[in-house]
């Protein structure tokens, strides 16, 4: 079928007055994209990106529109620079505004992080930019208030920003992201939210002697680091993950 045919009566509907068409819309693109490498190529070039973020400015979408929506970005930013500079030209101050809103449901918050986290993969002018919008302390408030569920997507966020850069690195210490990704480790959340808190430790100690001061001192991290190396759940997601070729994000 072609792709234009397939993703057009969705995005017609995103931007109509009718609340139930709207919700089919984002849901239905949210599950989508994923599904073939064309359909964020072609979905950027029907102005889709727009439609999306001038959804979630909207007053009258509901919680699960608009973290469809970022969901949505997420999956079109992942794995092509080129729509990654697109998606974020237009939606890093609308993602940072409603990661911090009060208004914002956790599930909101958290599909948020996911799209900031493929923003910001292996792009630093989009890092600098998160940056210097403040969503640092956010996403450390969503490490410390997370459940299950919630909790990987602001650790990858961090880890992404994070990527081995010295004031980075810094910044995200400072902000205390260490203590609540070292008690992850040995939680009871789903074994990819802990894998994200050590791929994120990981990034944060990278060449950064006072990161790796600072995560040795924490009490729990030999713990949670031998629950994670003992976890059966963690050697399926591996080999998992292995044959997909996915690494680093989960």
């Amino acid at each position: 079928m072609d792709v234009h045919k397939l993703l057009e009566p969705s995005l017609k509907d995103l931007n109509s007055k009718d609340a139930k068409k709207r919700a089919d819309a984002v849901n239905q693109l949210a599950a989508l994209m994923p599904e073939h490498h064309l359909h964020p190529i072609t979905f950027a070039k029907m102005d889709g990106v727009k439609a999306l973020v001038k959804l979630l400015g909207n007053s009258s979408a509901t919680s699960a529109d608009k973290a469809n929506a970022c969901m949505t970005l997420g999956h079109v930013a992942k794995g092509n620079s080129r729509l990654q500079e697109i998606v974020g030209a237009a939606s890093l101050p609308v993602l940072a505004k409603l990661l911090r809103s009060e208004k914002a449901s956790a599930f909101e918050r958290n599909q948020a992080s996911y799209a900031l986290a493929h923003l910001a993969n292996r792009n630093q002018r989009h890092q600098m930019a998160l940056l210097k919008l403040g969503v640092l302390p956010d996403l450390v408030l969503q490490l410390r208030g997370s459940t299950d569920g919630d909790f990987g997507s602001a650790a990858y966020a961090l880890a992404t920003i994070a990527e081995g850069i010295e004031k980075h690195q810094t910044a995200i210490r400072l902000e205390g992201a260490i203590g609540p990704l070292v008690q992850h480790l040995n939680s009871s959340f789903r074994p990819e939210d802990r894998i994200d808190a050590a791929f994120c430790l990981a990034r944060l100690a990278e060449n950064h002697e006072e990161n790796q001061e600072a995560i040795l001192e924490e009490e729990d991290l030999e713990e949670g680091l031998m629950s994670l190396l003992h976890s059966d759940l963690l050697a399926e997601r591996i080999n998992v993950t292995c044959a997909q070729g996915e690494f680093g994000v989960f």
